[in-house]
């Protein structure tokens, strides 16, 4: 028991540290990132599609991996440090975080309480426009 004890009490300083790593992303922060700048997301190891953030302005483009394109707009809620995209018939919000040098988004509610889905990993940012054509099929 005492051995249990002794290895329990050297393994919590590495859970600590562990849990420390993961960083939400202020806003501000978020923004330097992305302004004028393309995100590529992907859920597991599936691509899941693209956004850019157009310079100067809360303008975003979204392009799914089905090729579907989508117009909108985000908004940052102070309350909350969520950001909700406006898209035609839908206004998700997530929250964005940093672990381990990987940058992951959690889908949220407009309160920032997670809905549930599955985080989403950012797999690179660039700076390069994309405009939309129709879907590329192999």
């Amino acid at each position: 028991m005492r051995a249990f004890l002794i290895l329990i009490t050297l393994a919590l300083p590495a859970l600590a540290l562990a849990q420390d790593k993961i960083r939400q992303i202020p806003p501000d922060e978020w923004e330097e990132m992305t302004e004028g700048r393309t995100v590529y997301y992907y859920i597991g190891q599936e691509y899941f599609g693209r956004e850019y953030y157009l310079p100067g302005s809360n303008a975003v483009r979204f392009e799914h991996v089905s090729g579907q394109c989508l117009e909108g707009v985000w908004t940052h809620l102070e309350e909350s440090f969520a950001y909700c995209y406006r898209w035609p018939g839908d206004t998700p919000c997530f929250l964005h975080f940093e672990e381990g040098g990987e940058t992951l988004i959690q889908p949220v509610t407009p309160t920032g309480e997670p809905t549930g889905s599955s985080l989403q990993r950012v797999e690179r940012i660039e700076v390069a426009p994309f405009t939309c054509g129709p879907a590329v099929t192999s």
